[in-house]
């Protein structure tokens, strides 16, 4: 019986799809032999030429694109590129150079291009790419991957290329996106939520320091900032009101840092500054001087102590300058003294009043001058004391010792007593240091007997001051009315001498008891403050 073509192949086809068969047919297309021979038969021009015929064939590719994506066929080609072998299968294969070659030659054809294009452009293959990138897992091997050395430098070298390859190209791009006020509030957007991760604030903090303090970079700004274009442009986007409106605003609020940051690069830069300053006066010199007499007429209170730093720095150098004026410009200097102390007795004495009261309150117990022993609040009668003993080269006292302090700062080891307390301060360590013997003893009873006799006499009884009554012997003090030039002793006679000639001349008129506070205020003010009543 004669069979038909189409039962001679599906006998064919049943035949070959036996277990047995297959598993023969394998084994046989495995052997060296026949794999050399296959290989050789397909690389013969003719046959290729044909199977590209035959696969450009609308019903061949039809078929080969049904069975292709077929559930079966899928799952098979599925397990097996996604297993160990299949995977370094595929990897060898495109690393091999032909075939790198190939597809790269491939994707360069236009047709090619326009088609990849076209299907990327797609939404549903934009979505699905989406979708896939989004994936933890694809995330995690993408970074995983960025992060090889290779990859990176790689990547760099890449970028290096391109940018410079394409540097016009570039520029216009980013020109045209940025000039884009959709592009613009979305990167202002995308920037703001950036920057609201703490994380991020201080990853990026750390990548500007890495970055400022490499060398090249460095010089790399250096370079292209000092060209005219970059000047120009930064100082038109710095000038323009919206600039400054927000410059303003950054400052006020943060102040602090910035004048700290400024302050310090000043210090770390002080010839820089200086030598800036200087070239910057020279070239606007009348400028310079007006700005400087309307700041120091508007900021007197600055401007003194600016004056003050200025002359305790340069002190060596202004007073050589001063000797040497002096001695070319003499009799024009005394004429000038003359003239100023004329002029500004008043304003000397003012000045220091206020000078010494900030002194006193300064070193008071309380808000206001008070001696810190006795709470005694009356300014002239309150002075200046050291604690710890007289300090050399500050001045010892009066205005001398007030300008001593305000120049110093305020340093310790003073406060403030009436003159009664620090004269007693004064008697108590005077006493301390006395002799003991017998004979010194017997000496000083009798002074105090002879000056308690002569104090009694003038006080009418027992010895007090004759304008506030106090009458602590120790703080009392003889005190000529009319002064000591106008009185019969000799000049010199002093303390125990003193006494002596008064008792001998039955003592005489013109003397008064006063505590040394209302003596000492008698001699600066011609009057006590207590306003006495001498008598005679």
């Amino acid at each position: 019986m004669v069979q038909s073509e189409k039962e001679r192949k599906a006998k064919r086809k049943e035949y070959l799809s036996r277990p047995d068969v297959k598993a023969k047919e394998k084994e046989n297309r495995n052997r060296p032999e026949v794999k050399a021979k296959k290989k050789e038969r397909d690389s013969r021009p003719e046959n290729k030429a044909r199977r590209e015929e035959y696969q450009q064939r609308p019903e061949v590719k039809a078929k080969r694109k049904e069975y292709f994506q077929s559930p079966e066929v899928k799952g098979r080609r599925k397990d097996r590129d996604s297993s160990p072998e299949g995977k370094a299968k595929v990897r060898e294969y495109e690393q091999r150079p032909e075939n790198k070659a190939k597809r790269k030659e491939y994707s360069q054809r236009p047709e090619v291009k326009a088609k990849s294009k076209e299907y990327f452009s797609r939404p549903e293959v934009k979505a699905k790419r989406k979708e896939y990138s989004q994936k933890p897992e694809v995330k995690a091997k993408r970074k995983d991957y960025a992060q090889r050395p290779q990859v990176k430098l790689k990547i760099k070298e890449y970028q290096k290329k391109y940018r410079e390859e394409n540097k016009e190209k570039l520029k216009e791009k980013n020109k045209k996106y940025n000039s884009d006020p959709k592009n613009k509030a979305k990167r202002k957007e995308r920037t703001k939520k950036y920057y609201s991760n703490p994380e991020n604030v201080l990853k990026r903090k750390e990548y500007n320091t890495k970055y400022n303090l490499d060398p090249d970079n460095v010089k790399r700004r250096k370079e292209r900032d000092s060209t005219p274009e970059a000047k120009a442009r930064k100082q038109e986007l710095r000038s323009t009101p919206e600039s400054k409106a927000k410059d303003a605003e950054y400052y006020q609020k943060n102040k602090e840092r910035m004048d700290a940051q400024s302050s310090k690069w000043a210090k770390d830069n002080s010839e820089l500054v200086n030598q800036r300053a200087r070239k910057h006066r020279a070239d606007n010199l009348e400028d310079a001087r007006k700005y400087a007499r309307e700041w120091h007429r508007n900021n007197p209170i600055k401007s003194k102590a600016q004056g003050k730093r200025y002359y305790h720095s340069h002190k060596a150098e202004r007073k050589a300058n001063s000797i040497q004026w002096i001695e070319k410009n003499r009799e024009r200097y005394l004429n000038q003294q003359v003239q100023y102390n004329k002029d500004n007795s008043e304003k000397k004495y003012k000045i220091r009043f206020e000078d010494r009261m900030i002194v006193l309150s300064h070193y008071s117990l309380e808000p206001y001058p008070i001696c810190a022993r006795c709470g005694e609040n009356e300014i002239g009668f309150l002075e200046i004391d050291h604690v710890k003993g007289v300090i050399e080269k500050d001045g010892r006292g009066g205005n001398a010792l007030v300008k001593y302090i305000i120049d110093n700062n305020f340093p310790e080891n003073y406060q403030v007593l009436c003159t009664n307390c620090n004269w007693l301060k004064y008697r108590e360590s005077q006493k301390s240091a006395l002799s003991q013997t017998k004979e010194n003893i017997r000496s000083r009873k009798k002074s105090l007997e002879l000056k308690t006799e002569v104090f009694s006499h003038y006080s009418k009884g027992l010895p007090k001051c004759n304008c506030c009554g106090i009458n602590t012997l120790d703080v009392l003090s003889l005190d000529h009315i009319h002064g000591r030039k106008n009185t019969k002793h000799k000049k010199d006679l002093d303390g125990r001498r003193l006494y002596t000639w008064i008792r001998q001349n039955e003592y005489p008129q013109g003397f008064q008891i006063l505590c040394m506070m209302c003596n000492f205020a008698k001699k600066d003010n011609k009057d006590c403050i207590h306003k006495m009543t001498p008598i005679n």
